[in-house]
């Protein structure tokens, strides 16, 4: 057989082939590895019981990446969230301790609680377009400023939020250039304008109630319901009802770290 052929088949025969590729992917998704750092098998000595198992699967799979993405995104350590397990509310009290960083740093080694990991450029950027609705703005000239703009601030967030080797995915590794990027990038400033057809026009169109537009926008950039007290500092940014205030406020919004992140 041509060498190629030979030493694919070598690569695939060792076990570490799939020990690797189980950590790649589970560090991929869960940003933290079974194994830290995630490639490091040559010193390693016994293996833990889930890396084991998942490697072995894949191999009896024939390495189907497919059914190896299935089994971690259906796990429950999946679906854990960075929250940390529901309080029930019936049994819980006011006084109640929060958990130290050493218990929350334990239980995130364990896979009990999701760590908290930066989006990449292109999820960041996805997520901005998504929740502004820029692509939507009404106007011929705007849309085109827009679609040529767009290969520009995407090279611009690979450029300045791209980690190819993956040294932030256990945490939050924001920076200097990017919180400048978020802050003073056209992007941001742009699309957070309530223009017709824009996500903030959308929300501020549909109710009169200040409260309905502050959960609809809490819901459209994080994807949950403010809180009370989320509510009354939004109700005070507000106040005066003028629409310069509620961009001010999707602004500040987006430049939080809880939209760049992954919960």
């Amino acid at each position: 057989q041509p060498r190629r052929v030979q030493l694919g088949a070598a690569i695939i025969d060792d076990p570490r082939f799939a020990e690797a590729t189980v950590g790649w992917v589970w560090t991929h998704l869960l940003g933290r590895g079974i194994v830290e750092p995630w490639d490091e098998l040559l010193s390693l000595g016994e293996r833990p019981a889930l890396l084991a198992l998942l490697a072995a699967e894949f191999r009896a799979s024939d390495h189907d990446m497919r059914e190896l993405l299935r089994t971690v995104v259906l796990s429950a350590a999946y679906e854990r969230s960075s929250a940390g397990p529901a309080t029930d509310s019936a049994t819980s009290t006011a006084t109640a301790a929060a958990p130290s960083p050493t218990q929350i740093a334990k239980a995130e080694a364990a896979f009990a609680r999701a760590s908290v990991r930066p989006l990449s450029a292109e999820q960041l950027f996805a997520s901005l377009l998504t929740v502004t609705e820029v692509d939507s703005i009404e106007g011929r000239g705007f849309r085109k400023a827009v679609r040529r703009r767009k290969e520009a601030a995407l090279r611009e967030y690979e450029f300045v939020f791209g980690d190819e080797e993956m040294s932030g995915a256990d945490g939050f590794s924001g920076n200097v250039p990017q919180a400048l990027l978020l802050l003073n990038g056209g992007l941001t400033n742009q699309a957070v304008v309530a223009r017709p057809g824009s996500g903030l026009d959308r929300i501020l169109s549909s109710s009169e109630d200040t409260d309905a537009r502050l959960r609809e926008l809490w819901l459209t950039v994080y994807a949950r319901a403010p809180s009370s007290g989320e509510l009354e500092l939004g109700r005070e940014a507000v106040a005066d009802g003028e629409r310069v205030q509620w961009e001010d406020l999707m602004f500040a919004m987006l430049y939080a770290s809880e939209f760049s992140s992954n919960h």
